[in-house]
């Protein structure tokens, strides 16, 4: 619908047919994509270290695109390497404390 060019209240008037609305308020819509290099962080990290590691020896560093806005997310080994020893603290850790 968007795509022919209709508007939002024309929108509304065709899903909505039959039925009365009344709009209460209007305002801007807008994208803003969320990712950042910490939640690619984690995404490495929920992969897991194996898998990681398989992908630096083919490409020699791991790229994470995001498919909504197209960022990308480039890891050396040296960055990959640290974030795997501080989530290897963490669960030394955690298990200390048990």
């Amino acid at each position: 619908m968007i795509d022919q060019g209709l508007s939002p209240e024309e929108i509304l008037k065709e899903i909505l047919e039959g039925f009365r609305f009344r709009i209460l308020a209007e305002r801007e819509v807008s994208y803003q994509c969320q990712c950042s290099r910490e939640r690619t962080r984690n995404l490495l990290v929920s992969m897991g270290r194996k898998e990681i590691q398989e992908i630096l020896e083919e490409e020699g560093q791991v790229e994470v695109k995001c498919h909504f806005c197209g960022g990308v997310y480039c890891y050396e080994k040296e960055e990959i390497d640290k974030l795997f020893d501080k989530v290897k603290d963490i669960n030394e850790k955690r298990e200390n404390k048990k």
